[in-house]
């Protein structure tokens, strides 16, 4: 009953999770034009109309608008040159009941993230938070939501740094704890490190009773099927 309670907490909501509700999303690709950091295999267009599928697969999101904006260097904090954010910038204002900026790169970091939804008043997402947002919208088994809640762990990560940053920032320093010894950074950061050791304790557990499971069926001379395909194909329909 003990581990049942624990499992059950680490497959709760989330705290990343982007919720149920409709998005209006205008797509928004940083490409660049040359240097290291562009990409020899593909194009602008190739890669917005990637973004517009991702997004096509999730229910009751609607792309709005596709912007291809150039930029030399997609890592600095606005992403976008001066000149170039700004007319980005008065595109998205523009836009009638957005909801939400897809930003078409793999991660924002969480200060540009800030910046960004306090410029813009939309959220912004990346491909990372958004292919997250895919799994756990089709996840089914236990096993499926335990990966999608270890690969939220090096995004909570992030987030809890520029949460300190902003402490720090507020209050001219770190604090310790009610007299714990700790700071408020060592205190979270232990408590995603044991979330993420329960989940790959919970992982391993359902993965040894799958293999005991399997040697069962194999001894009795089941027979066995799989169904392969890529993401949002129809294999679920196909087995139902």
């Amino acid at each position: 009953e003990e581990e049942d309670a624990e499992l059950e907490e680490l497959l709760g909501p989330s705290p990343l999770s982007l919720g149920p509700g409709a998005q209006r999303v205008a797509i928004v690709h940083p490409a660049v034009k040359w240097g290291p950091k562009k990409s020899p295999l593909t194009t602008a267009e190739l890669q917005v109309a990637e973004a517009v599928a991702l997004v096509d697969t999730l229910q009751n999101w609607t792309v709005l608008d596709k912007i291809i904006i150039p930029t030399k260097n997609p890592d600095k904090k606005f992403v976008f040159g001066k000149g170039n954010f700004q007319v980005l910038t008065e595109k998205i204002k523009k836009l009638p009941h957005l909801t939400a900026v897809f930003l078409n790169v793999e991660r924002v970091s969480s200060v540009t993230k800030k910046e960004l939804e306090d410029a813009w008043g939309v959220k912004i997402f990346d491909r990372y938070t958004t292919v997250l947002h895919i799994f756990r919208c089709n996840a089914r088994t236990k096993e499926a939501k335990l990966q999608i809640a270890l690969a939220e762990i090096p995004l909570l990560r992030s987030n809890l740094k520029n949460e300190v940053s902003q402490r720090d920032q507020q209050r001219g320093g770190s604090r310790y704890i009610m007299g714990s010894g700790e700071t408020f950074m060592e205190i979270q950061t232990r408590i995603l490190k044991e979330r993420e050791l329960k989940i790959r304790n919970a992982l391993e557990k359902l993965r040894r009773k799958r293999s005991l499971l399997r040697t069962q069926r194999r001894k009795r001379e089941f027979p066995t099927v799989s169904v392969m395909g890529y993401t949002n194909c129809g294999k679920l329909n196909l087995l139902e």
